[in-house]
């Protein structure tokens, strides 16, 4: 088995806004994340068992689809990278003794962003997840102990990018770079 093609660990993740029907260009950097929180469920048919009148047997046909998603847990997240996962607005001057501090939106707005995630260097070359139009669903999550950390759990849904011409493209991409 070749130790070129295995994407192991995670070095960093990065969010931004999305091309046009493309990976957006203008990614930010995460590379506090949690050890083990990373999780890729790809895409799956779901079946309908569908019984017969006749008889006990039954046909079996494609259902809805679960698409592609990924989790991952992120520690040491500005105020400003909050309002880029999770919506809402930095504190001003005009917030008083808030100023400076995340404040969470009264409801939870709709963010779709590129999602890029980086792995370890295995034999000159890392595992590159690209998620080009991503749904972002972020919370903060954790145990508030003199022992753990809370984190800002963040899901991000692949979705079928579209230019504004009417090209898709792919949900995800999956591959390996040189690292030089």
């Amino acid at each position: 088995m070749s130790k070129q093609h295995n994407f192991l660990g995670i070095v960093a993740v990065y969010f931004g806004d999305p091309g046009d029907g493309v990976m957006g260009t203008v990614l930010t950097e995460f590379n506090d994340i949690e050890v083990g929180s990373t999780t890729l469920e790809g895409a799956s048919a779901n079946e309908e068992n569908i019984p017969t009148e006749s008889n006990d047997t039954y046909i079996t046909v494609d259902g809805t689809v679960d698409p592609t998603n990924m989790v991952v847990r992120l520690f040491g997240v500005t105020p400003e990278q909050r309002v880029q996962l999770m919506g809402g607005k930095v504190g001003t001057v005009d917030d008083g003794e808030d100023e400076g501090n995340y404040m969470a939106p009264a409801g939870k707005p709709s963010i779709y962003q590129s999602f890029k995630a980086v792995g370890k260097t295995v034999d000159g070359k890392r595992g590159v997840l690209k998620i080009p139009y991503g749904k972002i669903s972020a919370r903060d999550q954790g145990t508030l102990t003199k022992n753990g950390l809370p984190a800002v759990e963040v899901r991000i849904t692949a979705n079928t990018p579209e230019s504004a011409a009417g090209d898709e493209g792919s949900p995800y991409i999956l591959g390996f770079e040189d690292v030089v």
